[in-house]
């Protein structure tokens, strides 16, 4: 199928990167280009319908990976 040929092709490309996911597929590219847009301000109406979901709180868990993105990277404060 279409969806383990893409699974086949991740899983090449990230033992090759180095990487080691205990998953990868179609859904994590999906996932990941919509946390990806809420990081660069798609709003989050408009990543619903692209997405096709009814409800657009739906978005919600890609805006708190977002959150969480930040908090990864922040620096710490001098006092």
């Amino acid at each position: 199928t279409a969806s383990s040929a893409v699974r086949h092709i991740l899983i090449k490309h990230a033992k090759a990167a180095g990487i080691d996911a205990p998953y990868l597929g179609s859904h994590v590219l999906r996932h990941s280009n919509a946390a990806r847009q809420i990081d660069t301000g798609m709003p989050a109406r408009v990543l619903s319908d692209l997405l096709g979901h009814r409800d657009p709180e739906s978005v919600s868990a890609y805006v708190r990976i977002a959150t969480q993105s930040l908090r990864d990277v922040s620096l710490p404060v001098p006092r």
